[in-house]
């Protein structure tokens, strides 16, 4: 797995590592801000997700 910074592109499908975080992105998709401070962490990045899928 491969680390990127929040605001970095990923460079092709794949899992990559941000803070101790496993982030699943598509070739392209921009890697989010990711923080334990932010309780609606998960539902965020769900919901994120969600609708750049259906968009595809």
């Amino acid at each position: 797995m491969t680390s990127l910074k929040p605001g970095e592109i990923a460079p092709h499908d794949g899992f990559y590592i941000i803070r101790g975080y496993s982030v699943f992105l598509r070739q392209g998709q921009v890697m989010p801000a990711i923080s334990p401070e932010i309780p609606e962490i998960e539902t965020e990045v769900t919901s994120y997700l969600t609708e750049n899928s259906e968009e595809q």
